[in-house]
């Protein structure tokens, strides 16, 4: 038998090994979509339950000195202040509001109220608190208007501190409706046939009240004037942010006077009354309709809108493919509910939040409109983004 030369047994196996690195990493974005029911994921492990425990400690302690009064460092006055900003994790605000601290929802508000200008100067502390004051206000009925006022204070706050010590930073618009670079698109509500029957999904009948969402998906010429060390490769200020964490959308969507789509939302945006399949309809996905990965296409994101012919009925953009897209949701089962919950806003806690419509580095089967995905709040990907929708204390 002739032995191979040592130059083809070396390419013969690196063409193994990366064929195995491929197949291990498919496997594995598979299994986080696809996972059957009960697996690890959806369950509270011991480490994170005590992440949820330090958390809620925190929270508790913020309101034993907020109770005392906790007076605030004035921005410039060099006056120290407990807790400092390096003892608050974004965690105290998004893992302690399904009752694992002593502190109710009015608490919360007060806390954001008296301590804002410690949320301030972080934006993804600051994307976390918004989403605190905004899901006490939909929550809980009687806090809606109070949560409206102390989420518009947190916004100026906000805004005004990094217009003063953030080179380049830019005030939004007064409204994310009002944003010139990605105009809102009327989506008239009703009841529709959410998820799929399968695993992570029932089929299920939803009400949704009427909203507006962003027609594209943020784009790094939008993003950047919220992060102006954003960068991006010349000639793609039209591409899709990317890389953005959970927290990071939430406060992009804050800054904007706006929310991050519940996953009802996206669906109904996706889908509408008639329950498509895709966002144009039931025709099979083809490249004319969606940035999907394909054996003779280059995984790469595209400029939004270059794909007109995969627009809904109401003009929204890119609900398929391209990049995957933040939501709201912590991600869950679906629970079994009665039929026709309003509006929707998904579980008080979870492993991860919730991705939506598949993206240019993933096949055509991740394109339904019904699949479910979600991943670790704090995880950045090259094909993670976001669209925002109009605020959701404000409908």
């Amino acid at each position: 038998m002739r032995t191979m030369p040592p130059r083809v047994v070396r390419i013969v196996t690196t063409a193994i090994v990366a064929s195995m690195l491929v197949g291990v990493g498919g496997y594995a974005v598979y299994s986080r979509i696809h996972r059957p029911r009960g697996a690890s994921e959806l369950v509270i492990t011991p480490t994170q339950r005590s992440r949820a425990s330090v958390a809620a400690a925190k929270l508790t302690n913020l309101a034993d000195l907020d109770r005392e009064r906790c007076e605030v460092r004035e921005p410039g006055s060099g006056a120290s202040s407990e807790p400092s900003i390096k003892d608050i994790t974004l965690d105290v605000f998004t893992s302690t509001l399904a009752g694992s601290s002593n502190v109710s929802m009015e608490e919360l508000l007060d806390i954001v109220e008296r301590c804002r200008r410690l949320f301030i100067q972080s934006p993804q502390l600051f994307g976390a608190t918004s989403y605190a004051v905004e899901e006490a206000g939909l929550r809980a009925d009687t806090l809606r208007q109070r949560a409206r006022v102390v989420s518009g204070i947190l916004r100026t706050e906000f805004v005004v501190y990094h217009k003063r010590n953030t080179p380049g930073f830019q005030v939004p618009p007064p409204a994310a409706g009002q944003d010139p670079l990605n105009p809102l698109v009327q989506i008239r509500g009703g009841d529709f046939v959410m998820g799929a029957n399968g695993v992570f999904a029932r089929e299920h009948r939803v009400r949704v009240s009427n909203f507006a969402i962003q027609r594209h998906e943020v784009t790094n010429e939008e993003y950047q004037r919220f992060d102006p060390i954003h960068s991006f490769p010349v000639g793609r200020t039209k591409h899709p942010v990317d890389s953005v964490d959970w927290y990071e959308a939430q406060a992009y969507a804050a800054w904007l006077g706006g929310s991050l789509p519940t996953e009802a939302q996206w669906e109904f945006a996706a889908r509408g009354k008639a329950g498509r399949t895709y966002p144009w309809g039931n025709h099979h996905p083809t490249r004319e309709r969606a940035n999907f990965f394909t054996s003779d296409s280059k995984p790469d994101s595209e400029e939004v809108g270059s794909h007109p012919r995969g627009s809904t009925p109401e003009g929204v953009q890119d609900l398929a493919g391209n990049v995957w897209e933040w939501c709201r949701d912590w991600f869950e089962v679906y629970p079994v509910s009665v039929d026709l919950e309003l509006d929707p806003l998904g579980p008080l806690h979870g492993t991860g939040r919730v991705l939506r419509g598949g993206s240019y580095f993933y096949d055509v089967t991740l394109l339904r409109a019904a699949l479910r995905n979600n991943d670790l709040p704090d995880s950045r990907y090259l094909n993670f983004g976001f669209r925002v929708v109009a605020s959701l204390l404000e409908r």
